[in-house]
């Protein structure tokens, strides 16, 4: 063999610390399993074979691209809602997912015999009174994680868009059912189009809260931070009461159902009562009247809305 001829051994070449770039997700969840193509006549609707199997049809790998991107947007110290650490030296290993969690019975503001489990309302596991002990320990891990900026540093009144998409998933599979009115499609599009209401986004956030996993909300208390996106969103509604629309009528119903879960009565009658003449002037106690050119989603909308106002009225009259 020739000596001039020499072997040269070198490590792999791979760029460390950099991060794959998302791909942005086209197909929904039922498809990318099937590994079929998805086709969706228009993108509000179901894609085909969501449709033939009558099953709904969600994007959450699409929500946890988005979800990647407002972190990588916002910044490397925020955490992401799908369980994944901020990333940094002294980070801790990842959480499991949230979604893979085992969740409470849903709550509801229905009125049922007392008994059953299905309409209990919120648990009371996160406002108990600590001992000073308790409340040091929690003080204490609140400050190893560091502050948590609950709102959009741009946009004040908004929660924050990492943990919103969290909250908007959270809030559907925990309590969707029992709130007809507003739809996981049409909210999650309002949010990623950035038109979702403040009111909204802060009633959505302070209910679906209460089921979070994250353990930077958790070791601060859920009822804590419910607390605050609901007082913001209390807030947000004095100045624009005055102003009817069917959004801001959908988010005094949230207000009422969440005063109701606290077990705060009186909130739950000023609410409801503010409610009750909202959708009159509205015109939806007239189910015969409808704007014209409503579409027929549109029609069923304010007849689901009404529907609701009336349990509503029923819940709150029950208390005497």
């Amino acid at each position: 063999m020739d000596e001039s001829f020499q072997f040269i051994i070198e490590s792999p070449q791979h760029a460390q610390g950099h991060k794959k770039r998302p791909r942005l997700v086209t197909s929904c969840d039922n498809c990318r399993l099937k590994k079929i193509k998805c086709l969706q006549p228009t993108p509000e609707a179901k894609c085909e074979a969501c449709k033939a199997a009558k099953i709904p049809c969600r994007f959450r790998d699409r929500e946890r691209y988005f979800a990647e991107r407002s972190r990588a947007i916002a910044g490397p110290n925020v955490a992401s809602p799908y369980g994944d650490e901020p990333r940094s030296s002294s980070s801790s290993p990842s959480h499991s997912n949230p979604r893979s969690s085992t969740h409470s019975p849903k709550p509801s503001g229905v009125v049922v015999p007392d008994g059953d489990p299905r309409y209990l309302p919120y648990p009371p596991e996160s406002h108990r009174p600590l001992d000073r002990r308790g409340s040091a320990l929690r003080n204490s891990r609140a400050d190893s994680i560091g502050p948590v900026h609950l709102f959009d540093p741009e946009r004040p009144q908004y929660p924050h868009p990492t943990y919103m998409a969290h909250f908007i998933q959270l809030f559907f599979e925990q309590l969707g059912a029992e709130f007809p009115f507003v739809t996981y499609d049409d909210i999650s599009r309002d949010f990623w189009d950035q038109i979702l209401s403040p009111l909204m986004a802060n009633c959505i956030a302070a209910m679906a809260t209460r089921y979070s996993t994250l353990s930077e909300l958790t070791v601060r208390g859920l009822h804590n931070v419910a607390e605050t996106y609901g007082d913001n969103a209390k807030t947000i509604l004095g100045s624009i009461a005055h102003m009817p629309s069917m959004d801001t009528l959908h988010g005094i119903m949230l207000l009422s159902w969440s005063e109701y879960k606290n077990n705060r009565i009186n909130g739950l009658r000023t609410y409801c009562q503010m409610a009750m003449r909202m959708a009159i002037d509205l015109g939806l106690s007239d189910q015969n009247v409808s704007p014209i050119n409503a579409s027929e989603s549109e029609r069923n909308r304010r007849r689901s809305t009404w529907a609701s106002i009336l349990q509503l009225h029923l819940t709150a009259s029950s208390f005497r």
